[in-house]
């Protein structure tokens, strides 16, 4: 998931990919589906990974934002996803990831 998603961003970033493709926003949809699934399982005994695990994708999560500010649909899932993840792990969060998670 994760490869993937980064690679989107990064394509979208480079313009070898347009923000129109409906591949693209396809699969910027179902990349943030998922990782708000992921998200929301905040109530896992052992979920002290999930942060490891979304921490270096928040960076690339708000550049997907710059590129669909006006497609509502991924613009809602990474409103969800942000609301999620803060209200499951703000208090599990070390300084550098909750640096990283309001930047």
């Amino acid at each position: 998931v994760q490869s993937a998603f980064v690679s989107l961003v990064q394509a979208l970033e480079a313009k070898t990919v347009r923000v129109d493709d409906l591949n693209a926003k396809e699969m910027a949809l179902l990349c943030v589906e998922l990782l708000v699934g992921v998200a929301r399982s905040g109530d896992m005994e052992s979920n002290a990974r999930v942060p490891q695990f979304l921490t270096p994708m928040l960076p690339h999560l708000s550049g997907l934002m710059k590129f669909y500010a006006e497609d509502l649909s991924i613009c809602e899932a990474l409103l969800r996803f942000y609301r999620d993840y803060t209200e499951a792990f703000i208090a599990a969060l070390d300084k550098n990831q909750s640096m990283t998670l309001f930047q």
